[in-house]
């Protein structure tokens, strides 16, 4: 009932020159014969309004997953479906209703058993937390974040508790913003006291954007700094070129291999991470 009123609506907003057909039980496959990606993520976004105020309560409950690719970036037919289903297979791990019209890690590079994460941030550093989320997600790490997904009415002091103390990890991002924020100062603190109620247990994991927590972060709290300072600081000052990024990326799904060994919380919740403000 899905697929056919999916088809209905996906047909209404089709060219006579474009292709739909059926891949497999819950998957449709079109060809835009006569668009360029631009023009085809529009198509694809009106079809996903569409759907959210459908009239079918099935149709607006259901959540879409697409993967957009151009036929020039593929040698043949077969490789044009493949990267398709491979970019609908991320947008499907970033949640409902998401399109990713980019390439994404193939399936060796997609790790199991990873720990789940919180990313406390300052505001004016959303968009890099975004990135990284969404960079994390693709790769297998099980994600919340807050702006997407942050049940409306949740104070967010709780919603920072349960965070910090129920992930098996907690990112810091590091930087002037982010760490003038009261927000992301009470998020790192209940971070130490955790790790001090767990015999010296470690979840903190910082990452920098800039050399301000290196040189010339001075919190009001002694000693506060020189704690993230003797500590191994992802580098993610070159974020805004997609290799650098990707390497430093790679670095920190290294140290979210679960180990074998038990951790002294057992209050542990390993199904998903969460992302919010500071």
């Amino acid at each position: 009932m899905v697929l056919r009123g999916l088809a209905r609506d996906l047909k209404s907003l089709l060219h006579n020159e474009d292709l739909l057909g059926r891949y497999s039980d819950n998957v449709l496959t079109v060809f835009f014969l006569e668009l360029d990606t631009a023009h085809a993520r529009s198509q694809c976004e009106a079809l996903i309004n569409r759907l959210a105020q459908s009239d079918n309560a099935l149709l607006a409950r259901s959540n879409v997953a697409i993967g957009l690719v151009e036929s020039f970036e593929t040698p043949d037919s077969i490789g044009l479906l493949k990267e398709a289903l491979r970019r609908l297979e991320g947008a499907w791990r970033l949640g409902g209703n998401r399109i990713v019209d980019h390439p994404v890690p193939v399936e060796h590079e997609i790790r199991e058993n990873l720990q789940s994460i919180f990313i406390s941030y300052g505001g004016p550093d959303q968009a890099f937390a975004e990135k990284l989320n969404k960079a994390l997600k693709l790769r297998g790490v099980q994600t919340f974040f807050f702006h997407e997904d942050a049940p409306p009415g949740d104070k967010l002091h709780d919603v920072m508790r349960a965070g910090v103390n129920t992930h098996d990890r907690v990112i810091l991002i590091c930087s002037k913003e982010s760490l003038e924020r009261p927000g992301l100062l009470n998020e790192l603190e209940e971070t130490l006291a955790r790790e001090a109620r767990n015999g010296g247990a470690t979840y903190l994991l910082p990452v920098r954007l800039d050399d301000y927590v290196i040189d010339q972060w001075k919190p009001a709290k002694p000693g506060l700094a020189q704690t993230i300072r003797d500590r191994v600081i992802a580098d993610f000052r070159d974020h805004s070129h997609p290799t650098a990024f990707a390497a430093a990326v790679a670095k920190v799904l290294a140290v979210l291999t679960k180990r074998e060994e038990k951790s002294f919380d057992t209050s542990v919740n390993t199904r998903r991470s969460k992302t919010i403000p500071g």
